[in-house]
């Protein structure tokens, strides 16, 4: 993310601008004047302009004007960043923000911006904005804001303290989660890969016309040990999540969430918990916006509730959830390469997931009217130049690779069911 940074589903970008005309400049200026700190130690930040219009000739040549945040304090060293506002409004929406480390100011670091409306929870509406993106070390943030003729109307920079996050209690391997990957997924296997407090909860019923797809007889859990579950990074559980209606997904899109490629082990579980409150809290979705996601180290994770054992809609591309799963690597692959474990964990992943689904990750299939690969970079079905510059570079190889894990899936689950 160095100067001309690529996210998924958008987010912070460079020096930006917004649109705004000169009457929607004072409440602006007032919303922006003073940082409120949420509750649980979120803060949430409006945008003032920073300059007035150029001129030419003594007339405005232009509307757009460079808002900005001011600088602000993060309140932990690990936080979660991004920018919001009114869906439909602002055109030509650009982002940027900088992060103050050890006393110095990073450069201006850009990130793509994709409205998704229909991301939206069940019976809400959504905000435009951009991705949730993981800023660790730094004592202050600062953002910016562009877009063209139309104003962008209340512009928010959420700062997310996710130490305070979480309402599921100590972590912990949910009971019954099994440990390897021999013999078949059984029932209770695959309800382990639904959050653990999902019986504790009572879910509202939403009216589910998706047929589920059968699990192939004897299929093993993917890679040594099933992705972590939910309840090991404290993900909040509400009925709103547990409202997302089933899919039956045809195919997986390939993310990068952008933002920090230096976090450690243990702050995975808080970057999660900051990624689902920014999309819940700040984007109105109705939990965290990914199937699945893999760290650096080639961690797996559980996103969206379901996971990708028991698959729901997800929030993570416009206009494509009902036919794709998203499973995003944690880290932005413009600044760095993705590691080899982080690629290896997404290739297992999507091959289990291709055997699970009955798809072909070679393949192609049509959404929207549209050929699209089975197994696509969020790019190929967005506005976006997501997954970043190295993911894009591999997805060939990651096709090739993840064909193979299915066949090797499915000839595992074969034998299997053999044995009875």
């Amino acid at each position: 993310m160095r100067s001309a940074a690529v996210l998924c589903s958008a987010v912070l970008v460079a020096p930006v601008l917004c649109a705004v005309t000169p009457a929607a400049a004072s409440p602006l200026a007032t919303d922006a004047a003073t940082s409120t700190r949420a509750a649980e130690g979120d803060r949430r930040v409006g945008f003032h302009p920073l300059s007035t219009p150029a001129t030419r000739g003594g007339a405005a040549a232009t509307a757009t004007r460079v808002l900005t945040t001011g600088v602000v304090a993060v309140p932990t060293d690990v936080a979660v960043i991004g920018v919001s506002w009114v869906e439909g409004t602002g055109d030509g929406v650009r982002l940027a923000y900088r992060a103050k480390r050890g006393g110095v100011w990073s450069a201006w670091e850009d990130v793509e911006v994709e409205p998704c409306p229909d991301c939206a929870a069940p019976g809400s509406s959504s905000r435009a904005g951009s991705e949730a993106i993981a800023v660790t070390g730094a004592t202050h943030v600062e953002g910016r804001l562009t877009a063209g003729v139309q104003a962008t109307r209340d512009p928010r920079l959420a700062i997310i303290d996710p130490a305070t996050l979480g309402t599921t209690g100590p972590a912990r391997r949910a009971a019954g989660a099994p440990a390897s990957v021999r013999g078949g997924v059984s029932a209770a296997s695959l309800a382990a890969l639904a959050p653990a407090t999902q019986a504790k909860r009572p879910a509202k019923k939403t009216k589910n016309t998706v047929k589920a797809i059968p699990v192939p007889a004897g299929l093993p859990g993917p890679r040594a040990s099933m992705p972590s579950k939910r309840a090991e990074w404290r993900a909040s559980e509400t009925s709103e999540a547990n409202s997302v209606p089933g899919t039956a997904p045809r195919g997986v899109v390939v993310h990068h969430t952008a933002g920090t490629n230096s976090y450690s082990r243990s702050q995975v579980p808080s970057i999660l918990r900051g990624i689902q409150r920014f999309h819940t809290q700040d984007r109105g979705w109705a939990d965290i916006g990914y199937n699945a996601l893999v760290d650096r180290f080639g961690g797996v994770w559980e996103g969206r509730r379901g996971g990708i054992g028991i698959a729901h809609r997800g929030a993570h591309a416009r206009g494509v959830n009902e036919a794709y799963l998203g499973v995003s690597y944690i880290g932005d692959t413009n600044a760095q390469p993705a590691t080899q474990e982080g690629v290896d964990a997404m290739v297992d992943l999507i091959g289990w997931t291709s055997a699970r689904y009955g798809f072909e990750p070679s393949g192609t299939l049509t959404v929207n009217g549209a050929s699209k690969p089975v197994v696509a970079g969020h790019y190929q079905v967005g506005n976006t130049s997501c997954p970043g510059t190295d993911l894009i570079s591999r997805l060939g190889d990651m096709r090739s690779q993840a064909s193979t894990a299915r066949a090797d899936y499915l000839a595992i689950a074969r034998s299997n069911a053999g044995r009875g």
